[in-house]
Protein backbone atom coordinates (compact mmCIF):
# COMPACT_ATOMS: atom_id res chain seq x y z
CA UNK A 1 0.00 0.00 0.00
CA UNK A 2 2.81 2.31 0.83
CA UNK A 3 4.44 1.58 -2.49
CA UNK A 4 1.21 2.23 -4.34
CA UNK A 5 0.74 5.51 -2.47
CA UNK A 6 4.28 6.46 -3.30
CA UNK A 7 3.65 5.57 -6.90
CA UNK A 8 0.58 7.79 -6.96
CA UNK A 9 2.53 10.65 -5.50
CA UNK A 10 5.26 10.43 -8.12
CA UNK A 11 2.95 10.32 -11.14
CA UNK A 12 3.00 13.52 -13.21
CA UNK A 13 0.08 14.95 -15.18
CA UNK A 14 -0.05 14.43 -18.90
CA UNK A 15 0.13 18.21 -19.54
CA UNK A 16 3.95 18.26 -19.26
CA UNK A 17 4.30 17.11 -22.84
CA UNK A 18 5.66 14.15 -24.70
CA UNK A 19 8.64 13.59 -22.33
CA UNK A 20 6.36 13.45 -19.36
CA UNK A 21 4.13 10.94 -21.08
CA UNK A 22 7.18 8.68 -21.70
CA UNK A 23 8.22 8.92 -18.07
CA UNK A 24 4.72 8.10 -16.96
CA UNK A 25 4.69 4.99 -19.10
CA UNK A 26 8.05 3.90 -17.59
CA UNK A 27 6.83 4.41 -14.05
CA UNK A 28 3.58 2.62 -14.76
CA UNK A 29 5.66 -0.39 -15.99
CA UNK A 30 7.93 -0.62 -12.95
CA UNK A 31 6.62 -4.12 -12.15
CA UNK A 32 7.81 -5.32 -15.48
CA UNK A 33 11.11 -3.53 -14.87
CA UNK A 34 11.52 -5.41 -11.57
CA UNK A 35 10.82 -8.72 -13.24
CA UNK A 36 13.33 -7.83 -15.94
CA UNK A 37 16.10 -7.14 -13.42
CA UNK A 38 15.24 -10.37 -11.49
CA UNK A 39 15.51 -12.44 -14.64
CA UNK A 40 18.86 -10.95 -15.62
CA UNK A 41 20.44 -11.39 -12.19
CA UNK A 42 19.09 -14.91 -11.74
CA UNK A 43 20.46 -16.02 -15.10
CA UNK A 44 23.87 -14.58 -14.35
CA UNK A 45 24.18 -16.21 -10.94
CA UNK A 46 23.02 -19.57 -12.24
CA UNK A 47 25.63 -19.61 -15.01
CA UNK A 48 28.42 -18.92 -12.53
CA UNK A 49 27.28 -21.68 -10.18
CA UNK A 50 27.18 -24.18 -13.00
CA UNK A 51 30.74 -23.39 -14.05
CA UNK A 52 32.28 -23.79 -10.58
CA UNK A 53 30.24 -26.03 -8.54
CA UNK A 54 26.84 -26.96 -9.32
CA UNK A 55 25.95 -27.78 -5.75
CA UNK A 56 27.57 -24.81 -4.15
CA UNK A 57 26.44 -22.44 -6.75
CA UNK A 58 22.91 -23.77 -6.65
CA UNK A 59 22.80 -22.94 -2.94
CA UNK A 60 24.49 -19.63 -3.57
CA UNK A 61 22.09 -18.95 -6.38
CA UNK A 62 19.14 -19.66 -4.21
CA UNK A 63 20.55 -17.33 -1.57
CA UNK A 64 21.28 -14.72 -4.24
CA UNK A 65 17.80 -14.91 -5.65
CA UNK A 66 16.42 -14.45 -2.18
CA UNK A 67 18.75 -11.52 -1.60
CA UNK A 68 17.97 -9.97 -4.93
CA UNK A 69 14.29 -10.48 -4.32
CA UNK A 70 14.68 -8.67 -1.05
CA UNK A 71 16.61 -5.89 -2.80
CA UNK A 72 14.07 -5.35 -5.60
CA UNK A 73 12.07 -2.71 -3.70
CA UNK A 74 15.27 -0.77 -3.00
CA UNK A 75 16.38 -1.04 -6.66
CA UNK A 76 12.94 0.03 -7.84
CA UNK A 77 12.99 3.00 -5.48
CA UNK A 78 16.44 3.98 -6.67
CA UNK A 79 15.45 3.71 -10.39
CA UNK A 80 12.29 5.63 -9.74
CA UNK A 81 14.13 8.37 -7.88
CA UNK A 82 16.80 8.69 -10.57
CA UNK A 83 14.28 8.87 -13.40
CA UNK A 84 12.07 11.36 -11.58
CA UNK A 85 15.04 13.54 -10.66
CA UNK A 86 16.42 13.62 -14.20
CA UNK A 87 12.94 14.20 -15.62
CA UNK A 88 12.30 17.12 -13.32
CA UNK A 89 15.64 18.68 -14.30
CA UNK A 90 14.91 18.17 -18.00
CA UNK A 91 11.42 19.56 -17.72
CA UNK A 92 12.64 22.54 -15.72
CA UNK A 93 15.30 23.30 -18.35
CA UNK A 94 12.85 23.00 -21.19
CA UNK A 95 10.31 25.13 -19.36
CA UNK A 96 12.90 27.83 -18.68
CA UNK A 97 13.98 27.91 -22.33
CA UNK A 98 10.37 28.05 -23.48
CA UNK A 99 9.66 30.96 -21.16
CA UNK A 100 12.68 32.84 -22.49
CA UNK A 101 11.62 32.20 -26.10
CA UNK A 102 8.04 33.30 -25.41
CA UNK A 103 9.18 36.44 -23.66
CA UNK A 104 11.46 37.38 -26.56
CA UNK A 105 8.90 36.48 -29.19
CA UNK A 106 5.89 38.14 -27.66
CA UNK A 107 7.89 41.15 -26.56
CA UNK A 108 8.80 41.90 -30.17
CA UNK A 109 5.31 40.95 -31.30
CA UNK A 110 3.78 43.30 -28.78
CA UNK A 111 5.92 46.18 -29.97
CA UNK A 112 5.02 45.39 -33.56
CA UNK A 113 1.34 45.21 -32.75
CA UNK A 114 1.51 48.49 -30.86
CA UNK A 115 3.18 50.14 -33.86
CA UNK A 116 0.66 48.68 -36.27
CA UNK A 117 -2.24 49.78 -34.12
CA UNK A 118 -0.88 53.32 -33.82
CA UNK A 119 -0.40 53.42 -37.61
CA UNK A 120 -3.91 52.09 -38.10
CA UNK A 121 -5.39 54.77 -35.86
CA UNK A 122 -3.41 57.50 -37.65
CA UNK A 123 -4.61 56.28 -41.07
CA UNK A 124 -8.18 56.08 -39.82
CA UNK A 125 -8.01 59.62 -38.49
CA UNK A 126 -6.56 60.85 -41.80
CA UNK A 127 -9.15 59.03 -43.89
CA UNK A 128 -12.00 60.19 -41.68
CA UNK A 129 -10.75 63.77 -41.96
CA UNK A 130 -10.70 63.49 -45.76
CA UNK A 131 -14.17 61.93 -45.90
CA UNK A 132 -15.63 64.69 -43.72
CA UNK A 133 -13.91 67.34 -45.86
CA UNK A 134 -15.23 65.85 -49.10
CA UNK A 135 -18.82 65.51 -47.89
CA UNK A 136 -18.77 68.94 -46.29
CA UNK A 137 -17.45 70.75 -49.35
CA UNK A 138 -19.81 68.94 -51.73
CA UNK A 139 -22.82 70.38 -49.89
CA UNK A 140 -21.62 73.99 -49.95
CA UNK A 141 -22.64 76.49 -52.59
CA UNK A 142 -19.40 78.44 -52.32
CA UNK A 143 -16.03 76.94 -51.44
CA UNK A 144 -12.86 79.08 -51.12
CA UNK A 145 -9.90 77.50 -52.88
CA UNK A 146 -7.87 77.53 -49.64
CA UNK A 147 -10.29 74.97 -48.19
CA UNK A 148 -9.71 72.71 -51.15
CA UNK A 149 -5.97 73.08 -50.59
CA UNK A 150 -6.49 71.71 -47.06
CA UNK A 151 -8.12 68.69 -48.63
CA UNK A 152 -5.14 68.29 -50.95
CA UNK A 153 -2.78 68.12 -47.94
CA UNK A 154 -4.81 65.25 -46.50
CA UNK A 155 -5.05 63.56 -49.91
CA UNK A 156 -1.28 63.67 -50.26
CA UNK A 157 -1.01 61.63 -47.05
CA UNK A 158 -3.64 59.16 -48.25
CA UNK A 159 -2.00 58.76 -51.66
CA UNK A 160 1.05 57.27 -49.90
CA UNK A 161 -1.09 54.58 -48.22
CA UNK A 162 -2.26 51.99 -50.76
CA UNK A 163 -4.58 50.37 -48.23
CA UNK A 164 -6.54 53.61 -48.04
CA UNK A 165 -6.69 54.31 -51.77
CA UNK A 166 -8.04 50.80 -52.36
CA UNK A 167 -11.07 51.33 -50.14
CA UNK A 168 -14.36 50.95 -52.02
CA UNK A 169 -15.68 54.41 -51.11
CA UNK A 170 -12.44 56.28 -51.90
CA UNK A 171 -13.18 56.91 -55.63
CA UNK A 172 -16.59 58.32 -54.65
CA UNK A 173 -15.03 60.73 -52.14
CA UNK A 174 -12.40 61.80 -54.66
CA UNK A 175 -15.17 62.42 -57.18
CA UNK A 176 -16.82 64.81 -54.73
CA UNK A 177 -13.60 66.80 -54.50
CA UNK A 178 -13.21 66.79 -58.29
CA UNK A 179 -16.80 67.94 -58.68
CA UNK A 180 -16.19 70.80 -56.26
CA UNK A 181 -13.02 71.87 -58.10
CA UNK A 182 -14.86 71.77 -61.45
CA UNK A 183 -17.85 73.65 -60.08
CA UNK A 184 -15.65 76.55 -58.99
CA UNK A 185 -13.22 76.22 -61.91
CA UNK A 186 -10.17 75.79 -59.66
CA UNK A 187 -7.74 74.71 -62.37
CA UNK A 188 -4.72 74.50 -60.05
CA UNK A 189 -6.49 72.22 -57.59
CA UNK A 190 -7.75 70.05 -60.42
CA UNK A 191 -4.25 69.66 -61.84
CA UNK A 192 -2.90 68.50 -58.46
CA UNK A 193 -5.71 65.96 -58.14
CA UNK A 194 -4.97 64.63 -61.62
CA UNK A 195 -1.25 64.32 -60.84
CA UNK A 196 -1.62 62.63 -57.44
CA UNK A 197 -4.48 60.27 -58.19
CA UNK A 198 -4.19 59.29 -61.84
CA UNK A 199 -4.93 55.60 -61.23
CA UNK A 200 -7.88 56.32 -58.94
CA UNK A 201 -9.40 58.79 -61.40
CA UNK A 202 -8.86 56.48 -64.37
CA UNK A 203 -10.70 53.67 -62.58
CA UNK A 204 -13.78 55.74 -61.75
CA UNK A 205 -16.67 55.46 -64.25
CA UNK A 206 -18.14 58.55 -62.63
CA UNK A 207 -15.12 60.86 -62.60
CA UNK A 208 -13.78 60.24 -66.12
CA UNK A 209 -16.93 61.47 -67.92
CA UNK A 210 -17.09 64.40 -65.52
CA UNK A 211 -13.54 65.48 -66.38
CA UNK A 212 -14.12 64.94 -70.10
CA UNK A 213 -17.25 67.11 -69.91
CA UNK A 214 -15.36 69.80 -67.99
CA UNK A 215 -12.55 70.14 -70.50
CA UNK A 216 -14.87 69.80 -73.49
CA UNK A 217 -17.13 72.58 -72.23
CA UNK A 218 -14.07 74.69 -71.51
CA UNK A 219 -12.94 74.31 -75.13
CA UNK A 220 -16.36 75.25 -76.48
CA UNK A 221 -17.43 77.88 -73.98
CA UNK A 222 -14.30 79.82 -72.97
CA UNK A 223 -14.15 83.06 -74.91
CA UNK A 224 -10.50 83.85 -74.43
CA UNK A 225 -8.23 80.83 -74.18
CA UNK A 226 -4.50 80.80 -74.90
CA UNK A 227 -3.05 78.41 -77.43
CA UNK A 228 -1.18 76.45 -74.76
CA UNK A 229 -4.23 76.18 -72.54
CA UNK A 230 -6.37 75.13 -75.50
CA UNK A 231 -3.85 72.45 -76.47
CA UNK A 232 -3.78 71.12 -72.89
CA UNK A 233 -7.57 71.11 -72.66
CA UNK A 234 -7.89 69.23 -75.96
CA UNK A 235 -5.36 66.58 -74.86
CA UNK A 236 -7.12 66.05 -71.54
CA UNK A 237 -10.53 65.99 -73.18
CA UNK A 238 -9.50 63.27 -75.60
CA UNK A 239 -7.73 61.24 -72.88
CA UNK A 240 -10.68 61.32 -70.51
CA UNK A 241 -13.04 60.64 -73.40
CA UNK A 242 -11.10 57.46 -74.18
CA UNK A 243 -11.16 56.43 -70.51
CA UNK A 244 -14.94 56.98 -70.53
CA UNK A 245 -15.60 54.77 -73.56
CA UNK A 246 -16.97 51.96 -71.35
CA UNK A 247 -18.75 54.23 -68.89
CA UNK A 248 -22.57 54.43 -68.90
CA UNK A 249 -22.44 58.18 -69.62
CA UNK A 250 -20.24 57.88 -72.69
CA UNK A 251 -23.21 58.35 -75.03
CA UNK A 252 -24.00 61.69 -73.44
CA UNK A 253 -20.51 62.90 -74.33
CA UNK A 254 -20.93 62.39 -78.08
CA UNK A 255 -22.76 65.71 -78.74
CA UNK A 256 -20.07 67.51 -76.77
CA UNK A 257 -17.41 65.77 -78.83
CA UNK A 258 -19.09 67.02 -82.00
CA UNK A 259 -19.26 70.53 -80.51
CA UNK A 260 -15.51 70.40 -79.77
CA UNK A 261 -14.68 69.39 -83.33
CA UNK A 262 -16.91 72.14 -84.69
CA UNK A 263 -15.22 74.66 -82.41
CA UNK A 264 -11.69 73.61 -83.45
CA UNK A 265 -12.77 73.82 -87.10
CA UNK A 266 -9.62 72.64 -88.87
CA UNK A 267 -9.14 69.95 -91.45
CA UNK A 268 -8.39 67.28 -88.87
CA UNK A 269 -11.35 68.33 -86.73
CA UNK A 270 -13.68 68.19 -89.73
CA UNK A 271 -12.51 64.65 -90.47
CA UNK A 272 -13.15 63.61 -86.88
CA UNK A 273 -16.59 65.25 -87.00
CA UNK A 274 -17.54 63.30 -90.12
CA UNK A 275 -16.32 60.05 -88.54
CA UNK A 276 -18.33 60.81 -85.41
CA UNK A 277 -21.50 61.44 -87.40
CA UNK A 278 -21.09 58.09 -89.15
CA UNK A 279 -20.64 56.47 -85.75
CA UNK A 280 -23.86 58.07 -84.46
CA UNK A 281 -25.80 56.92 -87.54
CA UNK A 282 -24.81 53.33 -86.72
CA UNK A 283 -26.14 53.51 -83.16
CA UNK A 284 -29.36 51.88 -82.02
CA UNK A 285 -32.51 54.06 -82.34
CA UNK A 286 -32.73 54.67 -78.59
CA UNK A 287 -29.08 55.79 -78.49
CA UNK A 288 -29.62 58.10 -81.46
CA UNK A 289 -32.61 59.65 -79.71
CA UNK A 290 -30.47 60.17 -76.60
CA UNK A 291 -27.84 61.83 -78.78
CA UNK A 292 -30.42 64.28 -80.10
CA UNK A 293 -31.81 64.89 -76.61
CA UNK A 294 -28.36 65.67 -75.25
CA UNK A 295 -27.73 68.04 -78.17
CA UNK A 296 -30.96 69.85 -77.34
CA UNK A 297 -29.95 70.02 -73.67
CA UNK A 298 -26.73 71.75 -74.62
CA UNK A 299 -28.76 74.35 -76.54
CA UNK A 300 -30.08 75.88 -73.32
CA UNK A 301 -28.47 75.93 -69.85
CA UNK A 302 -31.91 75.57 -68.26
CA UNK A 303 -32.32 72.18 -69.96
CA UNK A 304 -29.15 70.94 -68.21
CA UNK A 305 -30.03 72.55 -64.88
CA UNK A 306 -26.93 74.71 -65.33
CA UNK A 307 -26.47 78.37 -64.40
CA UNK A 308 -26.87 80.86 -67.23
CA UNK A 309 -23.23 81.93 -67.14
CA UNK A 310 -21.46 83.52 -70.09
CA UNK A 311 -19.67 80.21 -70.73
CA UNK A 312 -22.89 78.18 -70.76
CA UNK A 313 -24.57 80.71 -73.04
CA UNK A 314 -21.70 80.43 -75.52
CA UNK A 315 -21.98 76.64 -75.36
CA UNK A 316 -25.71 76.94 -76.01
CA UNK A 317 -25.16 79.27 -78.95
CA UNK A 318 -22.61 76.88 -80.46
CA UNK A 319 -24.97 73.92 -79.99
CA UNK A 320 -27.90 75.76 -81.52
CA UNK A 321 -25.86 76.93 -84.47
CA UNK A 322 -24.48 73.43 -84.99
CA UNK A 323 -28.00 72.04 -85.36
CA UNK A 324 -28.76 74.62 -88.03
CA UNK A 325 -25.48 73.93 -89.85
CA UNK A 326 -25.88 70.16 -89.59
CA UNK A 327 -29.62 70.06 -90.29
CA UNK A 328 -29.26 67.30 -92.89
CA UNK A 329 -27.39 65.10 -90.42
CA UNK A 330 -30.27 65.32 -87.96
CA UNK A 331 -32.80 64.75 -90.75
CA UNK A 332 -30.95 61.52 -91.61
CA UNK A 333 -31.24 60.40 -87.99
CA UNK A 334 -34.94 61.22 -87.74
CA UNK A 335 -35.83 59.37 -90.93
CA UNK A 336 -36.02 56.25 -88.76
CA UNK A 337 -39.49 55.85 -87.26
CA UNK A 338 -37.97 54.07 -84.25
CA UNK A 339 -35.79 57.13 -83.51
CA UNK A 340 -38.78 59.46 -83.71
CA UNK A 341 -40.74 57.19 -81.39
CA UNK A 342 -37.84 57.06 -78.92
CA UNK A 343 -37.53 60.87 -79.02
CA UNK A 344 -41.26 61.20 -78.33
CA UNK A 345 -40.88 58.87 -75.36
CA UNK A 346 -38.04 60.99 -74.02
CA UNK A 347 -40.18 64.11 -74.36
CA UNK A 348 -43.03 62.39 -72.49
CA UNK A 349 -40.63 61.27 -69.78
CA UNK A 350 -39.38 64.84 -69.26
CA UNK A 351 -42.97 66.12 -69.24
CA UNK A 352 -43.88 63.61 -66.52
CA UNK A 353 -41.02 65.02 -64.47
CA UNK A 354 -42.44 68.52 -64.98
CA UNK A 355 -39.44 69.50 -67.15
CA UNK A 356 -41.68 71.20 -69.67
CA UNK A 357 -38.90 73.29 -71.23
CA UNK A 358 -36.85 70.34 -72.46
CA UNK A 359 -40.00 68.34 -73.25
CA UNK A 360 -41.30 71.10 -75.53
CA UNK A 361 -37.86 71.59 -77.07
CA UNK A 362 -37.55 67.89 -77.94
CA UNK A 363 -40.94 67.89 -79.62
CA UNK A 364 -40.21 71.11 -81.51
CA UNK A 365 -36.81 69.84 -82.61
CA UNK A 366 -38.28 66.78 -84.23
CA UNK A 367 -40.97 68.73 -86.05
CA UNK A 368 -38.69 71.54 -87.19
CA UNK A 369 -35.96 69.29 -88.52
CA UNK A 370 -38.38 67.05 -90.37
CA UNK A 371 -40.06 70.09 -91.92
CA UNK A 372 -36.75 70.99 -93.56
CA UNK A 373 -37.43 74.66 -92.82
CA UNK A 374 -34.09 76.42 -93.07
CA UNK A 375 -34.45 79.43 -95.35
CA UNK A 376 -36.74 82.40 -95.48
CA UNK A 377 -37.04 81.85 -99.24
CA UNK A 378 -38.80 78.53 -98.74
CA UNK A 379 -42.27 78.82 -100.34
CA UNK A 380 -43.91 76.70 -97.68
CA UNK A 381 -42.42 78.90 -94.98
CA UNK A 382 -43.48 82.10 -96.76
CA UNK A 383 -47.02 80.83 -96.95
CA UNK A 384 -47.10 79.83 -93.29
CA UNK A 385 -45.75 83.18 -92.12
CA UNK A 386 -48.18 85.23 -94.19
CA UNK A 387 -51.04 83.12 -92.93
CA UNK A 388 -49.94 83.68 -89.33
CA UNK A 389 -49.54 87.43 -89.87
CA UNK A 390 -52.96 87.83 -91.40
CA UNK A 391 -54.80 85.57 -88.97
CA UNK A 392 -53.23 86.53 -85.65
CA UNK A 393 -50.43 89.07 -85.61
CA UNK A 394 -52.36 91.84 -87.36
CA UNK A 395 -55.11 91.48 -84.79
CA UNK A 396 -52.96 92.67 -81.92
CA UNK A 397 -50.55 94.78 -83.99
CA UNK A 398 -53.16 97.51 -84.51
CA UNK A 399 -53.82 97.87 -80.81
CA UNK A 400 -53.85 101.57 -79.80
CA UNK A 401 -51.20 100.98 -77.10
CA UNK A 402 -48.69 100.05 -79.85
CA UNK A 403 -49.65 102.90 -82.15
CA UNK A 404 -49.50 105.56 -79.44
CA UNK A 405 -46.20 104.25 -78.13
CA UNK A 406 -44.57 104.60 -81.56
CA UNK A 407 -46.05 108.05 -82.17
CA UNK A 408 -44.74 109.28 -78.82
CA UNK A 409 -41.28 107.81 -79.32
CA UNK A 410 -40.91 109.19 -82.84
CA UNK A 411 -41.63 112.69 -81.62
CA UNK A 412 -38.67 112.37 -79.24
CA UNK A 413 -36.14 110.14 -80.99
CA UNK A 414 -36.70 111.66 -84.41
CA UNK A 415 -34.46 114.55 -83.31
CA UNK A 416 -31.66 112.32 -81.91
CA UNK A 417 -28.18 112.63 -83.34
CA UNK A 418 -26.02 109.63 -84.17
CA UNK A 419 -23.89 110.34 -81.09
CA UNK A 420 -26.97 110.32 -78.84
CA UNK A 421 -28.13 107.01 -80.28
CA UNK A 422 -24.70 105.43 -79.78
CA UNK A 423 -24.54 106.74 -76.21
CA UNK A 424 -27.92 105.20 -75.40
CA UNK A 425 -26.85 101.92 -76.99
CA UNK A 426 -23.66 101.88 -74.90
CA UNK A 427 -25.61 102.64 -71.72
CA UNK A 428 -28.07 99.83 -72.49
CA UNK A 429 -25.36 97.25 -73.07
CA UNK A 430 -23.51 98.24 -69.88
CA UNK A 431 -26.72 97.78 -67.90
CA UNK A 432 -27.41 94.45 -69.60
CA UNK A 433 -23.98 93.12 -68.57
CA UNK A 434 -23.99 94.52 -65.04
CA UNK A 435 -27.61 93.72 -64.24
CA UNK A 436 -28.03 97.22 -62.80
CA UNK A 437 -31.03 98.41 -64.80
CA UNK A 438 -31.98 102.02 -65.33
CA UNK A 439 -32.73 102.62 -69.01
CA UNK A 440 -33.67 98.95 -69.42
CA UNK A 441 -36.01 99.13 -66.43
CA UNK A 442 -37.69 102.21 -67.88
CA UNK A 443 -38.35 100.43 -71.21
CA UNK A 444 -39.58 97.24 -69.50
CA UNK A 445 -41.99 99.25 -67.38
CA UNK A 446 -43.68 100.99 -70.33
CA UNK A 447 -47.35 100.12 -70.96
CA UNK A 448 -46.53 98.87 -74.43
CA UNK A 449 -43.88 96.46 -73.01
CA UNK A 450 -46.38 95.05 -70.54
CA UNK A 451 -48.84 94.61 -73.42
CA UNK A 452 -46.25 92.77 -75.56
CA UNK A 453 -45.41 90.51 -72.64
CA UNK A 454 -49.09 89.63 -72.32
CA UNK A 455 -49.27 88.88 -76.06
CA UNK A 456 -46.32 86.53 -75.74
CA UNK A 457 -47.91 84.66 -72.84
CA UNK A 458 -51.22 84.37 -74.69
CA UNK A 459 -49.35 82.87 -77.63
CA UNK A 460 -48.67 79.74 -75.55
CA UNK A 461 -45.11 79.33 -76.77
CA UNK A 462 -45.67 80.49 -80.35
CA UNK A 463 -43.80 83.76 -79.71
CA UNK A 464 -40.32 83.60 -78.19
CA UNK A 465 -39.75 87.35 -78.05
CA UNK A 466 -41.30 90.53 -79.44
CA UNK A 467 -39.32 93.71 -80.19
CA UNK A 468 -41.04 96.97 -81.14
CA UNK A 469 -38.76 99.50 -82.91
CA UNK A 470 -39.42 103.19 -83.58
CA UNK A 471 -38.57 105.26 -86.63
CA UNK A 472 -34.83 105.37 -85.92
CA UNK A 473 -34.49 101.72 -84.88
CA UNK A 474 -34.51 102.22 -81.08
CA UNK A 475 -36.60 99.89 -78.93
CA UNK A 476 -39.98 101.34 -78.09
CA UNK A 477 -41.16 98.25 -76.23
CA UNK A 478 -40.06 94.65 -75.55
CA UNK A 479 -41.63 91.50 -74.21
CA UNK A 480 -38.41 90.78 -72.29
CA UNK A 481 -34.88 92.07 -71.90
CA UNK A 482 -32.81 92.23 -75.07
CA UNK A 483 -29.07 92.77 -75.39
CA UNK A 484 -29.38 95.50 -78.05
CA UNK A 485 -31.20 98.81 -77.71
CA UNK A 486 -30.59 100.03 -81.26
CA UNK A 487 -31.69 97.76 -84.15
CA UNK A 488 -31.19 100.35 -86.87
CA UNK A 489 -28.18 98.56 -88.37
CA UNK A 490 -29.86 95.15 -88.62
CA UNK A 491 -31.93 93.60 -91.39
CA UNK A 492 -34.93 93.31 -89.09
CA UNK A 493 -35.25 97.10 -89.30
CA UNK A 494 -33.42 98.01 -92.52
CA UNK A 495 -35.41 95.59 -94.70
CA UNK A 496 -38.71 96.29 -92.98
CA UNK A 497 -38.96 100.01 -92.32
CA UNK A 498 -38.57 101.71 -95.71
CA UNK A 499 -40.12 105.13 -95.62
CA UNK A 500 -43.60 105.09 -97.04
CA UNK A 501 -43.70 101.41 -97.88
CA UNK A 502 -42.78 98.61 -95.54
CA UNK A 503 -41.98 95.03 -96.44
CA UNK A 504 -42.21 91.66 -94.73
CA UNK A 505 -38.84 90.14 -93.82
CA UNK A 506 -38.44 86.44 -92.94
CA UNK A 507 -35.11 85.39 -91.49
CA UNK A 508 -33.49 81.98 -91.60
CA UNK A 509 -33.83 79.34 -88.98
CA UNK A 510 -31.32 80.25 -86.29
CA UNK A 511 -30.51 79.80 -82.67
CA UNK A 512 -31.15 82.92 -80.64
CA UNK A 513 -28.51 83.38 -77.95
CA UNK A 514 -30.71 85.60 -75.82
CA UNK A 515 -33.69 83.22 -75.66
CA UNK A 516 -31.64 79.99 -76.00
CA UNK A 517 -34.16 78.64 -78.54
CA UNK A 518 -34.38 77.88 -82.23
CA UNK A 519 -36.51 80.40 -83.96
CA UNK A 520 -37.35 82.16 -87.17
CA UNK A 521 -37.39 85.95 -86.95
CA UNK A 522 -40.25 87.58 -88.76
CA UNK A 523 -40.23 91.36 -89.11
CA UNK A 524 -42.92 93.61 -90.54
CA UNK A 525 -43.78 97.30 -90.48
CA UNK A 526 -46.27 98.87 -88.10
CA UNK A 527 -48.48 101.31 -89.95
CA UNK A 528 -50.18 104.42 -88.70
CA UNK A 529 -53.88 103.61 -89.24
CA UNK A 530 -54.65 107.26 -90.07
CA UNK A 531 -51.80 108.11 -92.43
CA UNK A 532 -51.10 104.57 -93.69
CA UNK A 533 -47.40 105.15 -93.26
CA UNK A 534 -44.95 103.07 -91.27
CA UNK A 535 -44.42 104.30 -87.74
CA UNK A 536 -41.80 101.69 -87.01
CA UNK A 537 -41.29 97.95 -87.21
CA UNK A 538 -41.81 94.87 -85.09
CA UNK A 539 -39.74 91.69 -84.91
CA UNK A 540 -41.22 88.47 -83.62
CA UNK A 541 -39.18 85.41 -82.81
CA UNK A 542 -41.46 82.55 -83.88
CA UNK A 543 -41.36 78.95 -82.76
CA UNK A 544 -40.59 77.00 -85.97
CA UNK A 545 -42.83 74.15 -84.89
CA UNK A 546 -45.79 76.55 -84.86
CA UNK A 547 -45.09 77.36 -88.50
CA UNK A 548 -44.95 73.64 -89.27
CA UNK A 549 -48.41 73.17 -87.76
CA UNK A 550 -49.81 76.06 -89.83
CA UNK A 551 -48.43 74.56 -93.05
CA UNK A 552 -50.02 71.15 -92.39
Amino acid sequence: MAEKQDDQKTEKPDSVGSDAELIGRIIQSEQKLSEYFTTIITKSVTEQIERRNMARLRLFGIISVVVVSLMIPAITLWVRGTIVSQTEVAIQDQFSRAIEQLEARFGDETKRLEHEFESFLANERTYLTFANYALYLADRAQVPERELKNVLVVLEQIAAAPDLTRRPDFPFLVDLVVRTAIKHDYAGTLNILEDQLQEVLASSPRTMPRLARHYGESIVGDRFISENRLETAVKKFRRYLDFSSNAPEYGRLLPLQLLVEKKLDDERARERAEALKLYVLDLAPAEQASFIAETVRYSNPAYRDAPATARNKRIANTAGTMVVDEAQFYVDILKDNAVRAALTQLASYEANLANMGIATALTAFRRVVLSSISSGEDPKLQKSVRQLVSSEINLWLTNPVIIEALRSKNRTTGRYTEQQIKALESKWQDEFVSGQYDLIAEVLDRPVSRYLKRVKLNGLGMYHEILLMDGVGLLAGVSETNDDYWQGDESKWLETYRGDKGTLHIGELNFDESTMEWEIEVSLPVFDPEKQKPLGAITIGLDPSALVEISL
